[in-house]
Formats: C-alpha cells, sequence, structure tokens
C-alpha cells in the first residue's frame, strides 16, 4: 500500500537510505563520502525537513519497502526546463525489494498525484553510471533531457536529468 509519509517512519526511511547509498553507489562515489552517510545522521536530517517536502512511502505488514521525496521543482532556473513545474528528488527501495515493482508502483503513484494536481511534466535526476536507475526510469516513460555537474561533499559528480510527460 502507498500512505504518505509520517514522522514515526524516521527510522525504517533512514535505514533504507543509508543501506541504498551503500550499495548502489559503492563504485560511483568515493568511500569518505558513503562513510559519512550514517543512520543517525540520516535520521536526523528526516526529522529537521520533515513537512518541508512530500513524502509517500511503500508499506507492506507495517514495514516500509521505499520512499519517495517529490514536490514542486526546486530549480527553476535551469535552461530549456522550464516547463517542468514538479521534481521527484529522492526514490528510495530497500535492497531486497528491488526489481520486484515496488518502485514502479511508488513513480505511478507519484505521476498520477501530480497530473491529478495540473501538473504537466515531472523531472528528476540521478548519478551518472547508475545504470540501473537509469533502465528504470527508461522503462517507466522518463526521457534523458542533460548533464550538469554538482559538487557533493567537496567531489564533483555528474548528473543525468530524465522528464516524462504526465
Amino acid at each position: 500500500m502507498i500512505r504518505e509519509g509520517k514522522l514515526s517512519d524516521a527510522d525504517q526511511i533512514s535505514k533504507i537510505k543509508v543501506e541504498s547509498w551503500k550499495a548502489t553507489y559503492k563504485d560511483l562515489m568515493p568511500d569518505n563520502i558513503l562513510k559519512d552517510i550514517t543512520f543517525e545522521k540520516e535520521k536526523e536530517k528526516f526529522i529537521n525537513k520533515f513537512g518541508k517536502r512530500r513524502i509517500v512511502v511503500y508499506e507492506e505488514n507495517d514495514e516500509i519497502l521505499g520512499y519517495s521525496f517529490f514536490g514542486k521543482r526546486q530549480n527553476l532556473n535551469q535552461e530549456n526546463m522550464a516547463d517542468y513545474t514538479s521534481e521527484i528528488y529522492a526514490l528510495y527501495i530497500k535492497n531486497d525489494y528491488r526489481r520486484k515493482g515496488v518502485g514502479t508502483k511508488i513513480i505511478q503513484h507519484i505521476c498520477n498525484t501530480l497530473k491529478e494536481e495540473n501538473n504537466d511534466k515531472v523531472l528528476l535526476w540521478c548519478l551518472k553510471g547508475n545504470q540501473g536507475a537509469i533502465d528504470f526510469y527508461k522503462k517507466n516513460g522518463f526521457e534523458y533531457l542533460k548533464d550538469k555537474a554538482q559538487e557533493l561533499n567537496g567531489i564533483n559528480v555528474e548528473e543525468l536529468s530524465f522528464g516524462k510527460k504526465l
């Protein structure tokens, strides 16, 4: 079942994020960045940002299997993207539940919600080299838009943007 995220979800969500980062980015990010991603820090971030962005979780038997943050587009100054008014900021699925439809259900839910709210297009970013995510987004109807360089914890990373008409 998909539902809105709650503050009481902080433990499960933080655990999923840490496990996802350490598994997904182990060959894409330096070890010092991955070591800096801890349960305690992620839980504190989640609590501090709660209510400032929308969150949905996919839950079965009181266990969160995945979640996503989404809402209004964060950076409206990017060229050729003015018609993308909404954005999916993050999507994380528990490692054991990847490739089992959880992410697709969350993405479909978000896209349907945004469309009902009169959004025409949604944008998201993913780390270059994260082929699993790239393939997933393409499978779910997102098209590649452009690259951007960004600094993350003192290192330069390349991100790819994808967009979808709702």
